[in-house]
């Protein structure tokens, strides 16, 4: 059978209900894909077109002050400041963010219908129209869809026996910005990818070599092709002493959580101790998913929860790295059932994960100017009490899911525990 032919015959399966639910999700997309193309303002892309404006005019990116990004990314943007506007880049990445979020979501929905029930593939729907870090990413005019759907193809070629091929895009994926950063790293653990894993990294690493490589033309210096100066920026804006980027209200990294509540004075101290945390968690995740046979998204899932959490940054809509895992739960927890109180959890995170809507605020803030006013501005809003106070809720999501994700693992866990290389081999695949 043809892809067309499963394509239509899937459509062909479609009931009334199931086509209402796919027009309410298309209607929530075409709604927050307008409100980006509405607003003039370039948001993040405007940083980083003048980061590659900057590449090509000094080679050094890195003296703007709201510059964190990666050389390969530098480069990229680079490119594109030589060949269009930076308004025209804007609306141009909002379309292309919305096909990616398009493209992603029809695939999930596709593989997922025929794992859960319609009622539960319905929620999944308006779920994936509706998630928070979504339109942040969107309306932040941000690269993160296509670094996760990058991530999640070189998961899926893994899985289809192409580690050559997979490894190339995993590798573009983390060099452009590291939001998978531990994916590679899983990889290398398990010894069935090892290869793949290790293939991730050369290409990680070749890229960012040809990145400075052309950094340093544009810089007429070899000094650039030193690949500690990246990392060096990184540190220096994350200083809490100089920037503050550490512990910014929307920095949602265990970190910048620690660094609000005691202050900078102990900035190592807290971001060590971040550290120990994803480690600890990433320990406890590995006991989860040991006797399991089957658990290869769901190593995936989890992987991308905890690459957000290693690192002093996390942004709020980095916390669309949960959205995998959002996802696995909700199809695991359709197919084998969950209590009450599983339940409950996943839907607190979803909650806390979705109300914060920078750039325009908040969710909250967006109900009540709709009901107020009947409608919404597109000014920007940082750093409003309302905005301060729904993130200091809005940074527990992801550790409520986590911990909701865990107690269901070991509660559902087989009777039967597998042999740990079986297990290897069989989330290999």
């Amino acid at each position: 059978m043809t892809r067309r032919e499963r394509l239509r015959q899937r459509l062909l399966a479609l009931e009334p209900a199931d086509v209402i639910v796919l027009a309410a999700g298309l209607i929530l997309v075409i709604a927050w894909t307008f409100r980006a193309l509405a607003d003039s303002s370039p948001s993040d892309f405007g940083v980083t077109y003048a980061a590659g404006a900057t590449a090509w005019q000094t080679g050094h990116p890195e003296t703007l002050v709201g510059w964190l990004g990666t050389p390969l990314l530098a480069v990229v943007m680079l490119a594109v400041s030589r060949v269009m506007s930076v308004q025209t880049g804007a609306t141009l990445m909002t379309l292309l963010n919305t096909g990616v979020f398009a493209g992603t979501a029809l695939t999930v929905l596709s593989v997922a219908r025929e794992r859960m029930p319609r009622w539960w593939w319905r929620v999944l729907v308006l779920a994936l129209a509706s998630f928070g870090p979504v339109l942040s990413t969107v309306w932040f005019k941000q690269f993160n869809l296509f670094v996760l759907a990058a991530a999640a193809g070189a998961f899926m070629l893994i899985g289809r026996g192409r580690g050559g091929r997979a490894a190339a895009l995993l590798g573009v994926s983390v060099a452009i910005k590291p939001l998978a950063i531990l994916l590679p790293v899983a990889l290398l653990i398990r010894r069935q990818t090892r290869r793949t894993g290790l293939q991730a990294l050369v290409w990680l690493v070749g890229l960012s070599l040809v990145a400075l490589a052309v950094l340093a033309w544009r810089a007429h210096s070899a000094s650039v092709l030193n690949p500690w100066s990246a990392y060096e920026n990184f540190s220096r804006k994350l200083d809490p002493h100089r920037y503050g980027y550490a512990c910014f209200a929307d920095n949602f990294a265990p970190s910048a959580t620690l660094c609000r509540l005691g202050g900078d004075r102990y900035f190592l101290l807290f971001e060590l101790t971040g550290l120990a945390t994803a480690v600890v968690l990433a320990l406890w995740v590995a006991d989860a998913l040991r006797p399991r046979r089957d658990a290869a998204w769901d190593l995936f899932a989890f992987v991308c929860a905890l690459s957000v959490m290693v690192g002093p940054v996390a942004w709020s809509h980095y916390q669309l790295m949960l959205a995998p895992l959002f996802i696995v739960l909700l199809v695991r927890f359709a197919q084998r059932g969950a209590p009450l109180g599983v339940w409950a959890g996943y839907a607190v995170a979803f909650i806390l994960c979705s109300v914060d809507w920078q750039p325009y605020g908040t969710l909250p803030e967006f109900v009540r100017g709709l009901i107020g006013s009947g409608r919404v501005s597109n000014l920007h809003v940082f750093l409003t009490p309302g905005l301060i106070a729904t993130e200091a809720i809005a940074q527990f999501g992801q550790y409520v899911l986590l911990v909701t994700a865990l107690l269901w693992y070991w509660r559902d866990a087989p009777a039967t525990a597998v042999p740990p290389r079986a297990a290897d081999a069989s989330t290999a695949s």
